[in-house]
């Protein structure tokens, strides 16, 4: 083959693989950024998840705690409540004047406390 012909060849294919070249680099750099974008998408979606799992958490967390509270304190004056009624039927068997009786309620339920700082 003349020189020409070869060298027709050779430009020919160097051109050939600079073509192949910038379209694997293309290749390359679109499913880089295929796989960003999948990887943000699914990021986003489990951070929004995770969101509303955690708010719904909460949520339940304070119902809870709210509900108890109530529970607790409902149970502590209905205690009271027994206490100063147990009191009154003693000290009125005892024929104890009605002030007396009041008096020694009243300091019944001050002492009385629920929790660290409740108080009746």
């Amino acid at each position: 083959m003349p020189e020409a012909c070869i060298n027709y060849l050779s430009s020919k294919h160097y051109a050939t693989m600079i073509a192949i070249k910038k379209i694997a680099t293309k290749i390359v750099l679109l499913s880089v950024a295929s796989l960003l974008v999948l990887g943000l998408t699914i990021g986003t979606a489990f951070t929004i998840i995770a969101y509303k799992n955690d708010t719904a958490d909460l949520e339940q967390l304070d119902k809870t705690l709210r509900d108890n509270f109530d529970l607790n304190a409902r149970l502590e004056v209905e205690t009271a409540r027994s206490a100063v009624e147990t009191l009154h039927k003693e000290l009125e068997k005892q024929k104890v004047p009605l002030q007396t009786i009041k008096t020694s309620c009243a300091n019944l339920l001050r002492g009385l406390k629920y929790d660290k700082e409740g108080y009746f």
